[in-house]
């Protein structure tokens, strides 16, 4: 009977044993299969040392080509022009970037001809020239006011930047606005108040048909 006793004692041990056994292993289970899941869960390296790098070659007027990670390539296009040539007839030339800042000469010319034309503003006077076409196009604000021959404008001073130039006061409560993006050129009397001067007289030549301007 104690023998009996004692066996059964022992296979309860035991199975008390295996259960502590399995209790004290399976966390550690669970825990190495969720950590490969996170690895196999995480992105792939990239190579953040590459540098994205345009392809110039393949640039059109309104187009660039990027490479962006080896092998890989976006092309990123607009509706307007973005590139310019000097000579569009010659299809070697490089297509270049277009540039809208202005260069101002000792004598206060100021030009500007990274762009798909070339423009000249001399004053109230500005000379644009249509490269892709070769047309040209002057224009200068001769008169303002009533009784045109008795207004004449002042000497204007202007203020320039990227992309536009005005000159002040050129007559009673009027600014000359003269603005250039990548494909157009506007030449603006601006009004500032109800004494401004409605009437104008201005000087045109033109040779040729220029989208350009104004």
């Amino acid at each position: 009977m104690n023998r009996k006793l004692t066996l059964m004692i022992g296979k309860i041990f035991s199975s008390l044993f295996v259960l502590v056994f399995l209790l004290s292993i399976l966390p550690v289970s669970v825990f190495a299969q969720d950590e490969k899941l996170v690895v196999d869960e995480e992105k792939p390296i990239v190579d953040t040392s590459f540098t994205p790098t345009e392809i110039i070659s393949m640039r059109t007027e309104n187009s660039k080509t990027t490479e962006i990670t080896p092998g890989k390539y976006s092309c990123d296009s607009t509706i307007g022009a973005i590139h310019y040539k000097d000579d569009y007839s010659d299809n070697n030339e490089q297509w270049k970037d277009i540039d809208l800042t202005p260069t101002i000469a000792k004598d206060g010319t100021i030009s500007v001809n990274k762009t798909p034309y070339e423009l000249t503003i001399k004053g109230l006077e500005i000379l644009v020239k249509d490269k892709k076409t070769g047309a040209t196009t002057s224009l200068t604000l001769t008169d303002v006011g009533e009784g045109l021959s008795n207004s004449k404008v002042s000497t204007p001073s202007l203020k320039t930047g990227v992309g536009m130039t005005i000159a002040s006061n050129i007559a009673t409560d009027t600014d000359l606005e003269i603005s250039w993006t990548n494909s157009k050129i506007r030449y603006t009397r601006i009004l500032k108040t109800s004494l401004a001067p409605i009437t104008a007289k201005y000087s045109i030549t033109e040779t040729g048909t220029n989208k350009i301007c104004c």
